[in-house]
């Protein structure tokens, strides 16, 4: 096994120092990641560098990501080591300038390490020391990069092969509550899952669990099951009881068996939200009656109407109310026949507003051929605009052809001569004088 750079050892050789099995193919399929580190090499550990920018396009997702050497134990953010002759390798999306390295997904390569949390042993998990770049092993909970194939014990830096396998670490636990390595995480890591199930009301103490509360669809218990009290469900109900045993016999009482006592009805005067026993204290008012006070209990016409109220879309109003619902509307208006039309009229503060599009009936107009008082009948067919005829002329001084008899003649004025009405005045007939 020798160290070669550049092409004599791969088809590329733009990733600087390789490693060549001797004519093996390659053992880990690896993908290309950006560094800004050229001296980066196969077998260095590696985080995400956070100092990269990407250069997507706002709102695009980036398909490039930068690395560089780790430096610290345990690295969150750690995600693998540079491969030496992948097998296969994804997304050579970058150009020589960004310097792409194959990190390794998956599968088995070589990695520095180092004996700074002691010997290496085949199937120890290493994760990142605090020389850069190099692996450890991992003696406690953390991130690591895989698991050692191989033993190392030599003092100075060297490589191992690793099978590649990225994730979190909890450490081997023994049953003292220490790590294989003899680290006691009592007061770490167990102490912390006991939190958590105390949140979670679950206590653990030598042995025996004590749980704040239980609910299962069936419980089987194969010898004694000791228990003070119960509670219970009316089936009917659904009210719950607790029940015990006392002097012999049964009691029970409404509510939980174990809380704050106090009246448990919503509807009582004394009602406790807080109560989780019924004592039987619970008082309660007098009956109200419909009133103006109460309508919500006039719900009938008949006594709405009773106490003088008023009856309206099915609900109990008060006289003093404008009886329309927020936001309905009605029609306005006196009459939609010729140039009238009916408007629309909406209520609103519980007051019908005002009549919005309505035409009301004028004073018919007898030459515009529009039916202006909206009675059904345009200009001259309308009686405002027929003429009443004159009353016909009758026998009088102005009419003395209408007098036809001598005794009407004299009585408008007139004389009667040849058989007609004339005005009364002297004639001069052939030098004399004749009426």
């Amino acid at each position: 096994m020798g160290i070669l750079i550049g092409s004599n050892a791969t088809s590329d050789a733009r990733w600087g120092t390789l490693f060549d099995f001797s004519g093996a193919s390659g053992w880990d399929i690896a993908e290309f990641y950006g560094s800004y580190d050229p001296a980066l090499e196969a077998g260095d550990v590696v985080i995400i560098d956070e100092s990269y920018e990407s250069g997507a396009p706002a709102g695009q997702p980036d398909n490039k990501a930068y690395v560089k050497k780790s430096s610290t134990p345990y690295e969150s953010s750690l995600i693998g080591v540079v491969s030496t002759y992948p097998y296969e390798t994804f997304g050579d999306n970058f150009d020589e300038t960004e310097n792409p390295r194959p990190v390794a997904l998956v599968g088995r390569i070589p990695v520095k390490v180092s004996l700074e949390n002691g010997l290496i042993e085949i199937g120890d998990r290493l994760t990142s020391s605090s020389v850069p770049g190099i692996a450890m092993k991992a003696t406690e909970s953390g991130t690591i990069i895989g698991t050692a194939l191989e033993s190392f014990n030599s003092e100075e830096n060297g490589k191992n092969v690793v099978f590649i396998n990225s994730g979190w670490y909890g450490g081997s636990l023994n049953e003292d509550g220490s790590l294989g390595s003899g680290i006691t995480i009592n007061s770490s890591f167990i102490g912390k899952i006991k939190t958590i199930l105390k949140s979670l009301g679950l206590v653990i103490e030598d042995g025996v669990a004590f749980i704040r509360d239980l609910t299962v669809e069936k419980l089987t218990v194969k010898e004694t099951m000791r228990i003070n009290k119960m509670e219970m469900v009316d089936q009917a109900t659904g009210q719950v009881y607790c029940t015990w045993i006392e002097n012999g016999e049964w009691v029970k009482n409404r509510g939980g068996c174990t809380g704050i006592e106090g009246c448990m009805d919503s509807a009582a005067l004394n009602y406790n939200p807080e109560a989780t026993v019924d004592n039987d204290s619970c008082e309660y008012p007098e009956p109200e009656e419909c009133n103006a006070e109460h309508l919500n209990l006039c719900n009938t016409q008949e006594l709405c109407e009773g106490v003088n109220l008023y009856w309206y879309a099915g609900e109990c109003h008060l006289e003093s109310e404008q009886i329309c619902e927020e936001g309905i509307t009605q029609q306005c208006g006196t009459s939609d026949v010729g140039a009238c039309q009916f408007g629309i009229q909406t209520c609103i503060d519980n007051n019908w507003g005002e009549c919005v599009g309505a035409i009301e009936p004028v004073s018919e107009i007898c030459d515009d051929n529009i039916d202006n008082d909206c009675d059904g009948s345009i200009d001259t067919d309308d009686e405002d605009c027929q003429t009443i005829p004159p009353p016909p002329p009758i026998c009088d001084s102005e009419h003395l052809d209408l007098c036809v008899i001598e005794a009407d003649c004299t009585e408008v004025g007139g004389y009667w001569y040849n058989d007609l009405c004339n005005i009364e005045e002297e004639e001069e007939i052939g030098g004399c004088t004749d009426h």
